[in-house]
């Protein structure tokens, strides 16, 4: 119905009436638990929006696990720490149930964040935002068996890494050149990894 609109060159709808509310599994979790957030997307105006695509930031630090939508298609972009859902045409007066999995790495207190947006010839009226944002505090895991991770020569000349922990328990292995300035290399999750 998208390329049908484009095609007749159809007036870009504005009064959409957009809303984007969400809830998460737990307000609070510990370091290495999984959590889930459940965005739902509607519309009541009086015209159906086109081209609708949702964004949504997650906090730092999280591991994405997987991510569903009841319409549409989306991806993870792993570089911005982005779920973006492409929703397309939604039905006027309905509303769509968005959902991703993550795991946090560190303790702290994080937001998530979303925006939709829709095909609109005024991107004021284009756009809408999660509202509330989410609030998640991440409490130290005190029952975490303490990591090992040991480094090895192996043939032809390389390097392995082996990692033992918790099981279930997601861990970040970071790299630095100068032992002052950190990046994370990987995230990878308990009990064992290996990698060459």
């Amino acid at each position: 119905q998208n390329a049908v609109c484009w095609l007749k060159g159809c007036a870009l709808c504005q009064d959409v009436g957009f809303g984007l509310t969400g809830v998460q599994s737990n307000d609070a979790v510990e370091v290495g638990q999984v959590l889930t957030y459940t965005l739902s997307a509607s519309c009541n105006g009086e015209c159906q929006p086109t081209g609708v695509a949702l964004t949504n930031q997650l906090p730092a630090s999280f591991q994405f696990i997987s991510a569903t939508s009841e319409q549409g298609t989306w991806i993870y972009d792993a570089g911005r720490g982005q779920v973006i859902f492409f929703l397309g045409l939604m039905a006027q007066s309905g509303s769509v149930e968005l959902g991703m999995t993550v795991r946090p790495l560190q303790s702290g207190t994080f937001t998530n964040t979303a925006s939709i947006h829709f095909r609109s010839s005024n991107p004021a009226l284009g756009t809408a935002l999660l509202d509330p944002v989410l609030v998640t505090t991440v409490l130290p895991n005190t029952n975490a068996q303490p990591a090992l991770l040991s480094l090895q020569l192996v043939a032809p000349p390389g390097l392995q890494l082996s990692l033992s922990g918790g099981a279930g328990v997601g861990y970040e292995i970071q790299s630095s050149s100068d032992l002052m300035t950190w990046v994370g290399l990987t995230n990878v999750m308990g009990p064992t990894w290996t990698q060459t």
